[in-house]
């Protein structure tokens, strides 16, 4: 669906923001403490109109709610932020490695760094590259939270970054714990090991995803099997564009 125009949507936050009795986004701050129905609609205008000085507010909001969704929200707008201010990600990262939060919510911050993906100076992509890692090997974790880091790392060394930070040491390393990965004992890990594997193109991965290759017939979710993901990832590396497939339960 097309984005309304510039115009168009100014107007309808401005009328969204009438509708709360504020005329500045300053004062849909303080709505944050509310815990109601404000707080839900503030918290939403907030993720398209926040400023930098809103990012405190922000990020104090997202480690004290337990809700899902507004912690997805308070995270898009710090990452949102983040554009202009890098260091705003190492509030989302010690939230993600902080076992005092649920395991649901810190999924849910994985999630908003993993859909991040800005060019990062390369000391800010080798940090969030070693937190993915530290979660990912942490078999305390719970296997969605890990799975999730994989897939952060399929996306923070996707193939259009490869070529910037593909001969690092921390590329390497990652790699090298994703293919130990693959033999982990949950089909959630192993799966998004695979997906990882592909999206880095790493070479040095074809011999266990082989040995995975349409063998592997664990499902993920309503997804397809590990072996068929391992398949498309070896396909990936070689240069091939893999079969379209369509997630199970998906009509």
């Amino acid at each position: 669906m097309p984005k309304p125009p510039k115009k168009l949507f100014a107007q309808r936050i401005a009328e969204r923001m009438q509708a709360l009795g504020v005329s500045k986004v300053d004062d849909l701050v303080p709505m944050l403490l509310d815990d109601n129905e404000k707080t839900w609609k503030a918290l939403n205008i907030l993720v398209t109109q926040a400023q930098l000085r809103h990012a405190p507010d922000l990020i104090a909001f997202l480690y004290r709610t337990e809700d899902i969704t507004q912690i997805h929200d308070a995270g898009e707008a710090i990452i949102k932020l983040q554009q202009r201010q890098v260091n705003l990600l190492q509030p989302l990262i010690d939230y993600m490695l902080n076992f005092n939060f649920g395991s649901q919510q810190r999924e849910t911050v994985a999630h908003s760094l993993t859909h991040e993906y800005p060019k990062l100076p390369r000391t800010w992509h080798e940090r969030l590259s070693r937190a993915f890692c530290t979660v990912l090997v942490d078999m305390t974790e719970v296997p969605n939270l890990r799975g999730q880091a994989a897939e952060g790392l399929a996306e923070l060394y996707d193939c259009y970054f490869v070529g910037q930070y593909g001969r690092t040491r921390q590329y390497r390393r990652a790699g090298g714990l994703l293919i130990r990965m693959l033999c982990d004992p949950t089909p959630e890990v192993r799966f998004w090991s695979c997906f990882a594997l592909g999206m880095m193109r790493y070479r040095p991965a074809l011999p266990a995803l082989n040995a995975l290759a349409n063998k592997d017939l664990a499902n993920h979710s309503n997804w397809w099997s590990v072996g068929e993901e391992a398949s498309d990832a070896i396909d990936w590396i070689k240069g091939r564009t893999p079969p379209e497939r369509v997630a199970r339960g998906v009509l």
